[in-house]
């Protein structure tokens, strides 16, 4: 591992840019940009008027020193253009026939100011110019006055103070916004590479690998212990250029004050930057994890290299993104790399919320987890140090055997489906919007959800019946998940008005609003239908993916209550409504038990569609009664405590007639 750190070229990006070129770059842009402040501000404006006599006071306030304008007279139109365009002449302004009197009658007429903005002191030298232009069209707004009789200062506009809102950390957030996340990502991908090559594919091509294999420390252990050094290297460059990259720009700004600009009222924010590299971190692993995947799909340096190319355009998009400055979406915010560039950005510039930011989090984290199994997966093959092996090959294109028994899924495998549900959900899904809410509601369940477990399943060669829990249940399982799915409504009823009430992660109105949208011309259209479509599709295509694969994968490498906590809030997480979170992770929770109870999916399917049958049922009884409008703008009321005790008493029946199936006494 040593060899990694007398890596000179990791060691050169990890330290030398930071420490070294940012601040040389300082001093010199820095002293550059004073430099030619300091010049432009004292330099008079070269001038030349074509038509001077036409307004005799703009010359005299043209031939005031105070004005800081040189005028240069008995010049032609085209010898005036040609000094123009050579650089002599800073700008040129033309007066047509009669301007003055005319104006000063009211007249309408109008000046030409002609300045050549390639150059970079045209900026500074028209800005002198405007201001004197300004105060002539002053004088002859009060000329005007004067000659009906008023007095001159009724020519004087009210002045007005403009006052920021935005805080001295937030100011300087909104500089450094669209550079900070394109700089964390690229550096630390910079700062791990190397390492990662090292690690991997230099060991490989030097035969030291398999040496080190050989170790009594498994492989698992030796990826993690190489991961680990790869991704300190990739976090200490992101957070040395971070640093180093605030502190140039917090200088170079505070330097602008000295100028002839208004003062920026600037500063640091710390805490700001804290939470930006947090957030940059899940996506510093990820790319830690996919250097070290090429590295080990590279059978030598040339390949690694050519391997590390197309992966450096991948932090580079953040520059992209940060660009365009999409506003903040929940499909960003489960999008990797955009979301952590989008999430940075709300950061510093203090509009980013809680919710968000765990949802960029969590979704990075998916990302990170995936890559790095793939990754493990590569290190863990026998073939690894085989010099002939081809990770890559056109030989994977071929047909594949269906011979062998029928597997399970692994913990990555469910993970990977997960996420392309997830992100199908916000890239395809609005293509279904313009149908009409039941066909669309039945693209996106069978289409997004159900389609990739239906495809997994088949690539991956499961064990339909063990993987699904494709088992006939008692009827006591049944009678079980219909008593939890209807004795859950009053209960979840009573703790959302309570959340509501205590202001405990209060709903998303934006959020409500959206769902009315959707839902509500359905539910009144068909009081019947819809309620029981809804239930049915969200039961069997949901509880397939998340009870069906998800539990399936964790429950054989976890215990039975971890499996229940991840997969129920992985369950949650999908409907992406941060306040709701808590109810539905809890709800999954019980599905996934009520499966391991009574060993088959039927249950949890039946109590799924349950409770949203039987309480998009109540939405839609009541949407007839109030109608649309008196329904949606009425205050949430609490339901009686009689039905809540009801409910919970259904709830806890429920948990105790569940048994297991008749071939099996005791739950797993």
């Amino acid at each position: 591992m040593t060899e990694l750190l007398r890596d000179r070229r990791s060691l050169l990006i990890m330290f030398g840019i930071p420490l070294l070129l940012y601040p040389l770059l300082l001093l010199v842009l820095g002293s550059v940009v004073q430099d030619k402040a300091k010049k432009f501000a004292i330099q008079f404006a070269v001038v030349n008027v074509q038509g001077a006599e036409q307004a005799p006071k703009l010359i005299s306030m043209l031939n005031d020193p105070k004005n800081q304008v040189k005028l240069v007279t008995g010049l032609s139109q085209g010898e005036a253009d040609k000094l123009l365009a050579a650089g002599t002449l800073d700008a040129i302004i033309e007066v047509p026939a009669h301007y003055q009197q005319d104006a000063l009658e009211a007249r309408e007429v109008h000046l030409t100011l002609r300045v050549d903005t390639s150059r970079t002191s045209a900026i500074f030298m028209e800005k002198k110019i405007d201001a004197l232009l300004e105060d002539y069209n002053q004088w002859i707004v009060q000329q005007r006055l004067r000659r009906r009789g008023l007095p001159g200062d009724l020519a004087t506009p009210p002045t007005y103070k403009t006052q920021e809102a935005a805080s001295a950390g937030q100011t300087f957030g909104r500089y450094i916004a669209q550079s900070l996340p394109v700089l964390l990502l690229l550096t630390g991908m910079l700062g791990a590479i190397y390492p990662a090559i090292t690690a991997t594919t230099s060991e490989r091509e030097m035969g030291t690998l398999e040496t080190l294999l050989v170790t009594p420390a498994t492989r698992d252990e030796l990826l993690f212990a190489k991961a680990g050094i790869v991704l300190i290297c990739g976090l200490v460059t992101a957070l040395l250029n971070m640093v180093s990259m605030a502190l140039v720009a917090w200088r170079a700004y505070s330097s602008i004050q000295k100028g002839p600009q208004p003062p920026l009222d600037i500063s640091i924010d710390p805490a700001a930057l804290a939470l930006a590299y947090l957030a940059a971190v899940p996506t510093l692993i990820f790319f830690t994890s996919l250097v070290l995947t090429g590295g080990l799909l590279a059978r030598n340096l040339r390949e690694a290299n050519s391997y590390a190319t197309p992966m450096m355009l991948i932090p580079v998009s953040a520059m992209l993104i940060a660009i365009a400055d999409p506003p903040t979406s929940p499909g960003l915010l489960v999008t990797p790399v955009a979301n952590t560039t989008v999430i940075i950005r709300d950061v510093l510039t203090g509009h980013a919320s809680a919710g968000d930011f765990l949802l960029a989090f969590v979704s990075s984290c998916l990302y990170a987890t995936l890559v790095l199994s793939l990754a493990s997966r590569l290190f863990t093959n026998e073939q690894l140090v085989n010099p002939a092996w081809e990770p890559i090959s056109l030989k994977l294109l071929h047909r594949r055997k269906r011979q062998g028994p029928r597997r399970f899924p692994a913990v990555d495998e469910a993970i990977a489906l997960f996420a392309i549900s997830l992100l199908l959900n916000f890239y395809v899904a609005p293509a279904f919007l313009p149908l009409k809410f039941l066909p669309m509601l039945t693209c996106v369940e069978v289409l997004l959800i159900l389609g990739p477990v239906l495809l997994f399943a088949w690539l991956g060669r499961y064990n339909w019946r063990e993987v699904f829990s494709l088992r006939p249940p008692r009827l006591s399982g049944l009678i079980a998940a219909i008593l939890l799915g209807i004795g859950s409504i009053p209960v979840v009823a009573a703790i959302n008005y309570a959340q509501m009430r205590w202001r405990i992660l209060p709903p998303d109105p934006e959020h409500e609003r959206m769902q009315d949208r959707l839902f509500d011309p359905a539910l009144i259209a068909h009081p019947y239908l819809a309620p029981l479509v809804i239930g049915l599709l969200a039961g069997i295509c949901e509880e397939m993916q998340f009870r069906g694969v998800l539990q399936t994968a964790f429950i054989r490498r976890f215990s039975p209550a971890f499996c229940f906590i991840v997969v129920g809030f992985l369950f949650a997480f999908a409907h992406l409504d941060i306040p709701g979170l808590p109810l539905r992770m809890a709800l999954g929770i019980a599905f996934g038990w009520l499966v391991w109870r009574t060993g088959s999916i039927i249950p949890a399917m039946l109590a799924h569609a349950t409770y949203d049958s039987v309480a998009t049922a109540f939405a839609a009884q009541q949407l007839i009664h109030q109608g649309l409008n008196e329904a949606s703008s009425a205050a949430p009321t609490a339901p009686a405590p009689q039905i809540v005790i009801v409910g919970i008493a259904m709830i806890v029946t429920a948990i105790l007639i569940a048994r297991p199936p008749p071939h099996r006494q005791n739950p797993p």
